[in-house]
């Protein structure tokens, strides 16, 4: 039974567990299961909250209001739910769902988000159980599915019986996807999130399926096209081009007016390359840095190259797909698919550390950043589906591509920033070609305020404890949530 259960030799599971009872405490678990799963709801429209083993439901209190939520459990209490979740039009149920497992039409199905949070370790035949929900996951928008770590909460090593005497057995991460994909779930998005509220432990894993989760083979009638602008990153924009373009996207690069190489550099690429363009903006140089006119020129290439996918770049990034192995332009596709016409970005920034030797590829040896938490990295909606329509980018300073009607794809984008290579770059970026030249739009827009206050001893790096480790592999399931929705980066 157990190597079918995907757990290792040896584990011991307790198939007489005792029924749980979630009543009301002062501890919230899966906090942010429910918070990215109501960020879900409110910027998709769904109409459909599904709860499945709601407990005291004091988790859903983060929906949106008026949302229509269905809650089913063994106990259901629901004179306490209905006190917790005024303000929305409540279903209760109960159900067994070791015996049975509740019937849901297409319709019903088709904008819910489901939430199925730390059940399946409950149930003596998870495997059936799974394969509903797998079921369920090709009909609706978004399935959320968690369950305790088994590594991260008991140990390594761990071979049972679980310690919390209501559970049947216990995963790992590894062991949890193939089970779950065992059983016809595809999981594509899967990592770590908080236990509890009080505890913050990484030690619950989050699985993500759903219609809108899963990128679908879906093609776009031209390739997005990347805006991207620069001013003096001649070491870095050849590598921000090659990676839009292996990404799918065709490019066109506005210059404003560099003084040194990223004009050349860009324009032989250029000449080489059909897939990119440039100009330099404005016609002549100035000694001022003219932000809001870079960011109208980018909506008005845009508007002159017609109907399709565009995204606001600057020379100093790299982007990504939320999804491992998916370029941007397939996942540009598939949100296009679901009826999605932005995107918006998680940011991090890549920091140098004190005494770091930089060679010719800084950003190669920079292995250490930070999440964006000032309050314009919250809104970064940086790519739009041009239709003829008014778009703004100007009124938020290139944060946040406006228009009206728009709707959001709930899920971010990775926003790679590279700003600060070195301290020699640094200090001629902030001190020679940013602070002086931004003086009129900072006094006029309070717009470029972010290396006020930047002081020598920030200029010779950055240490190791003030930053986090950056590994290419464990980042994106060690911060699923994080990078998915912004959530948790300010608690």
């Amino acid at each position: 039974m157990t190597a079918s259960l995907f757990l290792p030799p040896g584990y011991r599971r307790n198939v007489r567990n005792e029924a749980f009872v979630d009543a009301p405490s002062s501890l919230t678990y899966q906090p942010h299961v429910y918070a990215l799963a109501g960020r879900c709801v409110e910027v998709s429209g769904a109409t459909r909250v599904i709860d499945l083993g709601c407990g005291s439901g004091r988790k859903l209190s983060v929906m949106p209001p008026g949302a229509r939520i269905s809650v089913y459990d063994l106990h259901p209490d629901e004179a306490s739910l209905r006190a917790q979740l005024s303000g929305v039009v409540l279903d209760v149920q109960r159900c067994d769902f070791e015996r049975a497992f509740p019937h849901f039409s297409d319709e019903e199905l088709a904008e819910a988000v489901v939430i199925c949070a730390d059940v399946v370790e409950h149930l003596r035949e998870p495997a059936a159980f799974l394969a509903q929900l797998a079921s369920i996951a090709r009909r609706c928008r978004f399935l959320f599915l968690s369950t305790p770590a088994r590594d991260r909460a008991r140990g390594a090593g761990n071979l049972g019986p679980p310690d919390n005497l209501a559970h049947c057995q216990e995963w790992t991460l590894d062991e949890f996807v193939l089970l779950a994909r065992s059983n016809g779930l595809r999981v594509p998005l899967h990592g770590y999130t908080w236990n509890t509220d009080h505890h913050g432990w990484k030690s619950t894993i989050l699985a993500i399926d759903g219609r809108d989760a899963v990128p679908a083979t879906a093609t776009l009638a031209a390739p997005p096209v990347a805006i991207v602008k620069s001013f003096n990153d001649e070491d870095f924009i050849a590598h921000c081009i090659g990676q839009l373009r292996q990404q799918g996207l065709s490019v066109h690069l506005i210059d404003n007016w560099s003084s040194d190489r990223t004009f050349a550099v860009a324009s032989d690429l250029a000449a080489a390359d059909p897939g990119v363009t440039v100009e330099r903006f404005p016609d002549a140089p100035s000694s001022d840095y003219q932000w809001k006119q870079l960011l109208d020129r980018t909506v008005a290439v845009a508007e002159t190259r017609g109907p399709g996918w565009y995204m606001h770049v600057d020379s100093d990034e790299f982007r990504e797909s939320p999804w491992s192995g998916v370029r941007l332009a397939d996942a540009f596709a598939h949100v296009d698919a679901r009826g999605y016409d932005a995107i918006d970005f998680t940011v991090i920034d890549f920091r140098y550390l004190v005494d770091e030797a930089l060679e010719e590829r800084p950003w190669d040896r920079m292995r250490y950043f930070e999440f964006g938490r000032r309050p314009g990295h919250f809104l970064q909606v940086k790519a739009w589906k041009f239709s003829g329509q008014r778009v703004d980018l100007s009124s938020s300073g290139g944060h946040d591509a406006w228009f009206a009607s728009r709707r959001v794809f709930p899920l971010k984008f990775l926003l790679r920033h590279f700003p600060l290579r070195g301290p020699e770059h640094a200090r001629r970026k902030i001190f020679e070609e940013r602070l002086p030249r931004s003086e009129r739009e900072r006094a006029e827009r309070g717009w470029h305020v972010q290396y006020l206050g930047i002081t020598p001893e920030r200029l010779a790096g950055w240490r190791r404890h003030e930053l986090t480790a950056w590994h290419p592999t464990t980042f994106y399931t060690e911060y699923v949530v994080e990078r998915l929705s912004g959530i948790g980066l300010v608690d």
